[in-house]
């Protein structure tokens, strides 16, 4: 759930532009989803972002507290 949040934020962000570039007059399609999806996937999906992620779950490092938290 953490790594979705700036996976979306980083795809309107993305969209927002393409929009802008376009503008408007562009549709969006199939085929132009994907590039736009990637874009988005790997300026959010980063290692730092990965890492705090896991330690916001409290998965790694193990922190039983957080993780019982959610029970």
């Amino acid at each position: 759930l953490v790594m979705f949040a700036p996976l979306g934020h980083a795809y309107s962000c993305t969209l927002d532009k393409h929009i802008q570039l376009s503008q408007g007059l562009y549709l969006l399609k199939k085929g132009n989803f994907y590039p736009l999806f990637k874009y988005a996937y790997v300026s959010s999906f980063t290692v730092t972002n990965v890492k705090l992620s896991f330690a916001a779950t409290g998965v790694h490092p193990m922190d039983a507290e957080q993780v019982l938290k959610k029970f």
